[in-house]
């Protein structure tokens, strides 16, 4: 099971931007994103805005995976590999924004707990 907040990609993050602090508040600007960031998914997948929704689920891939949202980053390369593939299959754009939703929850827990640690 992978981990909805990934410590070690926390700790390169910080290393990278020389400052704890930033890279705190890095996670808790995508963290408060995030509701938007699977909204903006939900409707281009539900419209068949094919550029949107690729545009969308690279944009929350590529900061989940700056973020250490290891869950999150896995389900964005998955849907993006569908997409690709396939199309959007019947019914995908609900299950994908349910389980995006859900990852997100696990996320904000893992990031708040996190927090509480550091702080």
């Amino acid at each position: 099971m992978l981990p909805a907040l990934d410590e070690a990609v926390f700790a390169t993050l910080a290393q990278e931007l020389r400052s704890y602090p930033e890279a705190l508040q890095f996670l808790a600007d995508f963290d408060s994103m995030l509701p938007g960031r699977i909204s903006r998914i939900g409707a281009a997948l539900e419209c068949g805005e094919g550029e949107e929704m690729t545009t969308a689920l690279l944009s929350l891939h590529a900061s989940a995976a700056m973020a250490g949202a290891c869950e999150l980053q896995h389900s964005t390369a998955d849907a993006l590999t569908t997409i690709r593939c396939s199309g959007v299959p019947l019914g995908y754009a609900h299950q994908l924004v349910l389980q995006l939703t859900d990852q997100a929850q696990h996320f904000t827990s893992s990031y708040r707990a996190f927090r509480h640690e550091a702080l």
